[in-house]
């Protein structure tokens, strides 16, 4: 079970399921593919490929079709398209959480949500919105003429929309925590 360099690509032989299986990987480091052949031999022993990164899941998947072997449940799933999550879909989950339907900011935070699909759209990617989408937004909002703090507010209601779908596992990071507030100061 040792990885090896052949040609451009890490190649190691693992053996599963009664049999010893070579696989090449497109890691640029030894320790990348190390990793791989660690989670591939962990999932196929376990049978639980959850924990599969998208690296080494889409060469489990390989290592399966290679050696026609039928896929597991656990990889077929993450391989059939899912249903990207839209903005639409994502305000809804935020809106029926529990902590939000009886929330006294509800409306405040469906008036920002109303800009925020304004600008974006009903199918827009939420896995899309990273710093830079944040801040141009920021941007076009303030040269429509928004206050900071209306912009500072919409911003807050991106943060708690995007701290629901970390809680429900939809997302494992909030980007609109990592973009700083607008200056309320009057200038």
């Amino acid at each position: 079970m040792a990885v090896k360099k052949r040609g451009k690509k890490w190649h190691f032989k693992i053996r599963v399921f009664g049999k010893e299986v070579g696989v090449s990987t497109n890691a640029k480091l030894k320790q990348d593919a190390e990793r791989i052949e660690m989670g591939l031999l962990t999932a196929c022993r376990s049978g639980d490929y959850r924990s599969l990164d998208a690296v080494s899941r889409e060469v489990c998947i390989r290592m399966f079709q290679n050696q026609d072997w039928k896929l597991p449940s656990g990889l077929k799933v993450d391989q059939e398209p899912k249903d990207e999550l839209t903005l639409w879909r994502s305000i809804e989950l935020c809106l029926t959480y529990p902590e939000l339907r009886t929330s006294e900011n509800r409306e405040r935070l469906q008036q920002c949500f109303v800009h925020l699909v304004e600008k974006l759209g009903k199918e827009f990617p939420v896995k899309s919105i990273w710093i830079p989408q944040i801040k141009e937004y920021q941007i076009e909002r303030l040269r429509e003429g928004a206050a900071p703090s209306t912009v500072n507010k919409e911003k807050s209601a991106l943060s708690k929309m995007f701290q629901i779908l970390v809680e429900l596992r939809h997302l494992d990071v909030n980007p609109a925590r990592l973009v700083k507030n607008l200056s309320e100061k009057s200038g």
